[in-house]
């Protein structure tokens, strides 16, 4: 069983936790998803169960990226107090709320190998305006890729021509 403490991590930097993640030879011979969770109407997603949570109050995040091992419907959020992984639908029964769905995300949801071969990030989204970085990045070098996807690219709504697109609904759907 994989530890949620056997994984690279680095607060506030999901994307690259989870690119980390899907390499790992754990992952090798699975049908993984990685999905990015994207706001669908208001400007943030409210996940609830997140660790930076303040008294069962849901985290406003502006993107967040999970992992979906399909093989098994298990989710693997490094951010979640929930177990590491979890069942798909635990997971989304209780990080989202129905009765909010201004706040439900949409998803782009990438291959394993396709995100680890394209997946870029320079992490520019990190830094303020004086280049100060909001949060402590990785020990690892930015993830770069000459040919890949920018993280900037992806987290633009509107352009899902390189990854699958579904709403929440069509994801729920998707896991059965």
């Amino acid at each position: 069983m994989l530890q949620k403490t056997d994984c690279p991590y680095q607060a506030y930097y999901c994307e690259e936790n989870i690119w980390k993640l899907c390499q790992l030879e754990f992952f090798e011979d699975t049908a993984v998803q990685i999905l990015f969770l994207l706001p669908s109407q208001a400007n943030f997603i409210a996940v609830w169960q997140q660790q930076l949570a303040k008294a069962k109050q849901p985290v406003f995040w502006d993107y967040h990226v999970i992992l979906l091992d399909k093989s098994n419907a298990q989710i693997y959020d490094f951010d979640s107090l929930l177990p590491f992984p979890v069942d798909a639908k635990e997971y989304f029964s209780s990080s989202f709320a129905m009765d909010f769905p201004a706040y439900l995300p949409q998803f782009k949801v990438f291959e394993r190998k396709d995100f680890i071969e394209r997946f870029s990030s320079d992490r520019s989204h990190m830094l303020d305006e004086q280049g100060n970085w909001m949060a402590s990045p990785p020990v690892w070098p930015c993830i770069l890729n000459n040919n890949g996807i920018d993280l900037k690219k992806i987290l633009l709504k509107q352009d899902a021509s390189f990854c699958k697109s579904y709403s929440y609904r069509e994801m729920l759907n998707q896991l059965g």
